[in-house]
């Protein structure tokens, strides 16, 4: 396994599509033409880490390789995200579910 094969894998994994589901399948509630997606870099960059962690624990445990090859493998630029705002109920229960607690962990002291 070398760096090259990894990285050539993150690039076909984030240009590859999939369908999440079948229309007409028994289980699938989608009608009409299959949808098809690809992956999000955060998705690509989670698959990374999991086969990246493999790669540790072969190393450091089994001793059956010598090196990580992830560490030469560069992760894929993500999003940032978003800030989300909670609504006001939201913010209310939030903030009687923490009452809720800080009454309980009163009691046990």
């Amino acid at each position: 396994m070398t760096p090259a094969i990894l990285v050539e894998y993150r690039d076909r994994c984030s240009r590859e599509t999939f369908v999440r589901s079948t229309p007409g399948s028994k289980r699938s509630a989608a009608t009409g033409k299959a949808k098809r997606f690809t992956r999000s870099p955060a998705t690509v960059n989670r698959y990374l880490s999991v086969l990246s962690h493999v790669f540790t624990i072969a190393r450091k445990e089994w001793h059956w390789v010598s090196h990580n090859p992830f560490d030469g493998v560069s992760k894929l630029k993500e999003s940032r995200g978003r800030v989300r705002y909670l609504l006001e109920e939201e913010r209310e229960r939030l903030l009687e579910q923490t009452a809720k607690d800080r009454a309980r962990s009163m009691c046990l002291r």
